[in-house]
């Protein structure tokens, strides 16, 4: 199965929360399931929480009790193997800039991107962003020593 994250689901932290969405979800349904029989009366079916409701929007998936077995198990190696990229703020990011990248690197990059978010107050504006093989500053801090470095060159020069 090729699974779809949504944009919502960019972090680590936010598919281990999707994770146990589905877990929870999946004990809910044995419970009613358990209950009904018990007690001879239909016991609704658990609603699937955000992330989940996202996600099964995204992939189109049925819910059954197999598939939602098979997802868990998927989602466990994509959490361990999908390719990472980091990115250093000045401060913490909103949701929203994190679902924007998340839809914008998965868009161009076509692979189930996730991403780690760091903070270093010091690079003041911008971000730093990392990759298993590359770094990137566009921090205003490396701009500044830049800029700072040509001053130098012109005023010696």
């Amino acid at each position: 199965m090729d699974l779809k994250l949504p944009p919502d689901v960019a972090t680590k932290q936010q598919l281990s929360i999707l994770m146990y969405e589905i877990e929870d979800f999946i004990d809910a349904a044995t419970q009613a399931q358990v209950r009904s029989r018990e007690t001879d009366k239909e016991i609704p079916a658990p609603k699937p929480g955000f992330m989940f409701k996202k996600f099964l929007e995204a992939n189109q998936v049925e819910i059954t009790m197999g598939n939602l077995a098979k997802l868990l198990k998927e989602l466990g190696s994509l959490k361990e193997k999908a390719p990472t990229i980091r990115f250093i703020f000045a401060s913490e990011p909103s949701s929203e800039i994190l679902t924007k990248l998340a839809q914008w690197i998965r868009s161009n990059s076509h692979l189930p991107v996730l991403i780690h978010v760091g903070v270093q107050p010091q690079i003041a504006v911008g971000c730093i962003v990392e990759t298993p093989s590359r770094r990137y500053d566009f921090s205003l801090r490396q701009k500044l020593s830049e800029s700072n470095a040509l001053l130098e060159a012109l005023k010696n020069g």
